[in-house]
């Protein structure tokens, strides 16, 4: 009697452990799903949430210096009167910057897209061009 209960178990042990492996297996598949589908759907989430750049061409009002890399205060305005863009004025410590520092240039926005009202920003001038956010 003592043999076939031991048995009985036996057999109840293997079943369990068979129970147990088919559980860690599910698990272990639903980890590598989740690692495989969790940096994808992140990814998602950030590309939604951070802004994406605008390029835009504008007139920029640049300051008698401004170096590269270094950041400014700036703001854009409606519409020039000669070239029909958009300000960028990155010269406000100035009352009126002079036609000779207003160059037609495309730049870089994140953040809000400028329009019709008056938008401060923090333009960096790099290389190539400017890059402003807000």
């Amino acid at each position: 009697m003592a043999v076939a209960e031991a048995l009985k178990q036996s057999g109840e042990m293997r079943e369990t452990r068979s129970e147990l492996a088919v559980h860690a297996a599910f698990w272990l598949a639903g980890l590598i799903l989740v690692g495989v589908l969790l940096p994808g759907i992140s990814d998602i989430v950030v590309r939604a949430m951070v802004p994406r750049p605008s390029t835009q061409r504008v007139v920029v009002a640049y300051p008698e210096q401004w170096n590269r890399g270094d950041y400014r205060n700036c703001s854009t305005s409606p519409e020039d009167v000669v070239h029909h863009l958009p300000i960028l004025d990155c010269d406000l410590e100035t009352r009126e910057t002079p036609r000779s520092r207003m160059f037609v240039m495309d730049v870089k926005f994140f953040g809000t897209t400028p329009d019709d009202h008056v938008q401060p920003w923090t333009c960096q001038q790099d290389e190539k061009s400017l890059i402003c956010r807000n």
